[in-house]
């Protein structure tokens, strides 16, 4: 668990820490474990957890909601926020030492243990996003279960295309990809939930 700022001395500081006071929640039974390793199912494999985690976050409100992580001047306001804690997350450290982790794994030991189309080949975009959500390394099988489901719904609605058509043709490419996931909000299941009032311990 790390506190999301820019920057990454209190992070690393946090993030290590967290361990030691035993916020990070105990593992998972062996049979918990296996069940998991042996769903291809990215969504019913994050369901599993979100109860635990859940109370993980409500134990460390409880027994730490009142400690200060940090000072805030004057001078980092004015610099964007550079150096200010503002939330906690666990997908992503800035290690000063080792460069970024994903989920605690350095970039070579992602490329070494995330599931690859080839051996020996980059990781499957796939494998890191179920790393990213679950904080497990995925099997080869469920990196193509969860390549054909990806597929399953990679159609394009065509009001989506009709936005991007109507940008100019040297747009850059990530403003593209922005205003696309922007226009896709029309089919998002989450706001049609939120909508209907759905409570926010169902937000995920």
């Amino acid at each position: 668990l790390a506190a999301a700022k820019h920057g990454s001395a209190c992070n690393s500081a946090l993030a290590y820490r967290l361990p030691r006071l035993g916020l990070l929640g105990s593992a998972s039974s062996w049979q918990s474990q296996q069940q998991r390793l042996s769903s291809t199912d990215l969504r019913s494999v994050v369901a599993e957890k979100i109860p635990a985690q859940q109370e993980r976050l409500k134990a460390i409100k409880k027994a730490h909601g009142d400690k200060v992580i940090g000072d805030v001047t004057v001078g980092m306001c004015i610099g964007g926020m550079r150096g200010i804690t503002g939330m906690l997350w666990e997908t992503s450290l800035l290690d000063p030492e080792d460069g970024i982790r994903f989920r605690g794994y350095t970039i070579p030991e992602c490329q070494k243990a995330l599931p690859a189309a080839v051996e020996g080949g980059e990781p499957l975009p796939e494998g890191m996003l179920w790393l990213l959500m679950t904080g497990e390394i995925p099997t080869k099988e469920q990196v193509d279960q969860l390549s054909v489901d990806l597929r399953k719904r990679s159609a394009l609605p065509p009001h989506v295309a009709k936005v991007l058509n109507a940008m100019p043709a040297d747009t850059h490419p990530m403003t593209q990809f922005t205003q696309a996931i922007l226009a896709l909000q029309t089919n998002s299941e989450f706001a049609a939930a939120y909508t209907r009032g759905i409570h926010k311990s169902e937000y995920w």
